[in-house]
Order: C-alpha cells, then structure tokens, then sequence
C-alpha cells in the first residue's frame, strides 16, 4: 500500500488541462485548505479522499492515493452553471480534451437524462447549485462536476484517467500452471463508495495506479489462503529459479499473511506485495511489482 500512497504522477496531464482550461479563463482552483492547494499546485490533481479501502478504513482522516477518483479542479468567474457548461465545453476545441468529455452534448441536456455512447453509458444529474455528469465505462465510474463552492463556481474533471484503467476480466486470464491463471492489469482496486473531499463526489469504484508499478491478477484455484499462498510461491519459485535459486519465494510463516479491511496482504519480501480476495469458488491475487 505504501507503494501507491502520495504518488507525484503525470506531469504531462497537468501541462495540457492547463493549457485548455486557461485558454478560457478557467483557473487552478483555490481552497481554503492550504494542505489541499499544496498537492493541486504541486501536481494538478486533487486526490483527497475518504472512506474504507479494502486496505484500511480511513473514515476518520483523509488520504491521497492516485486513482480514478483524482480529479483536475479549476475555478471560474462565471455563475451560471449552464453557461459555464458551454463554456468549458469551448476549451476542448484545442484538442487537450479526454475522449469522454468529448462525448458530451453542445447544448447541456435535461436533468436525469441518460444515454450510451461507444459503450459508455452517460448520465446527468442537474440542480440549482451542482451539475454532475457520471459516465461509466467498463464497470468504472468517472465524473465531472460543475459547482458552486466557496462563492466560487468550480469544475472538477475526473474523466482523464480513463485510458489508464479498465475493468477486469477473469475471463481473459491465460493458464500460469496447475491451479494458477494470471491476468495483466492497469492496477489495483482500492475501494468501493469513497467520497472525493472538496466536491463531496462518491467515487462508486476506485482503483489506483502507479506508473512505478506493473500489476498483474492471479486466479488461484482455491479458497484456502495458506494453499493460495503454496501456489503463488510455487509459480514464482519456477519462474525465477534461474535468476535467484529455488527460495525466490519465502515459505509459508503465519507472519507472511496479515489480514486487512477486506483482504489478505502477503509479502515475499521488498520486490512484490500481494493482495488476496477470497470468492466464491477461487481466490485472487492482486500483485504489485516495484519495476525500479
């Protein structure tokens, strides 16, 4: 978990939303929370959240993991939501927009309208004070937020990490050996129902990523942990038994294995975390490798 806590990501991104947002008077938004506009000044993105993870339950504090629920904020002196709408909508234009804001009508539809497009299906929910736009795609949810806060009337883009993840699918997952499937994937699931701090948006699906990562599912044919964990260290024992001998993988302790909010952390050392989820009829197994 350490791992993927405080991630400094994505540099390029931060360059670009800004360069479309300010072309039209679109600025960094600004809190009353200086911890808050430390991380937004820093690295363009408010990452704030709150809520249980399925690696501890923060509900008391706030925390900052880069995932989907991350979001670009900006600030605009515009009051009127609808025509803040249009106007943002303007910026796109320059070519900085993600491929989901894109989808979006010109002329901003009736509250709780619904639609698809390109397999995304595309919902607005409109007030007097808050426009929220939830699209969601391949089981993930992104969002975009026009609202009023703090005398100031904000937009939240939590659309741009939707070419990074996607849902899972065990079903895509290629034999490793006996009783082990592996599946690559753009990151791990961090929680269910996190709320974003400064918009109050509740994040239904977060998963978070690292590009100091590479993330890989293992599909074990069990729903015992010691034998999930036997059959992790057996793939990796041959795996990379030319590389560093038959121990590559630690065996089984009762101190390997510690149970977390909704699953079980194993560790082979300071190279590899695993993250364990038991089902119905298998287990999986959540892997994040330290590629530096």
């Amino acid at each position: 978990m350490k791992k993927i806590v405080f991630l400094f990501l994505f540099l390029l991104t931060f360059i670009s939303h800004n360069l479309y947002a300010q072309s039209n008077k679109f600025e960094t938004y600004k809190t009353n929370n200086e911890k808050y506009n430390e991380y937004i000044s820093t690295w363009g993105f408010d990452c704030t959240l709150q809520g249980s993870t399925f690696f501890g339950n923060y509900d008391a504090k706030d925390f900052y993991i880069y995932s989907n629920a991350c979001a670009k904020i900006y600030e605009t002196t515009e009051n009127d939501l609808k025509k803040a709408y249009n106007k943002f909508l303007t910026t796109l234009e320059t070519g900085f927009g993600t491929t989901l804001l894109e989808m979006l009508p010109k002329t901003l539809p009736a509250n709780n309208t619904v639609f698809k497009k390109d397999n995304t299906e595309i919902s607005f929910n409109i007030t007097e004070n808050k426009i929220q736009i939830t699209f969601i795609k391949n089981g993930l949810d992104y969002n975009f937020i026009i609202m009023k806060k703090d005398g100031k009337t904000i937009v939240a883009d939590f659309t741009f990490m939707n070419d990074r993840l996607s849902e899972i699918d065990i079903s895509k997952a290629e034999n490793a050996g006996e009783n082990i499937k592996k599946l690559e994937i753009n990151g791990l699931p961090l929680g269910k129902n996190l709320k974003h701090i400064t918009t109050g948006t509740v994040i239904k699906n977060a998963y978070s990523v690292s590009e100091a990562s590479v993330y890989s599912l293992y599909i074990l044919n069990t729903t015992d942990v010691i034998k999930a964990y036997n059959i992790i260290r057996d793939y990796f024992n041959k795996v990379y038994a030319m590389e560093f001998g038959e121990n590559y993988f630690p065996a089984y302790s009762q101190d390997k294995i510690k149970k977390l909010n909704n699953m079980y952390e194993m560790s082979d050392g300071d190279f590899n975390m695993f993250y364990l989820v038991v089902e119905k009829d298998h287990i999986k197994a959540y892997t994040e490798t330290n590629i530096n």
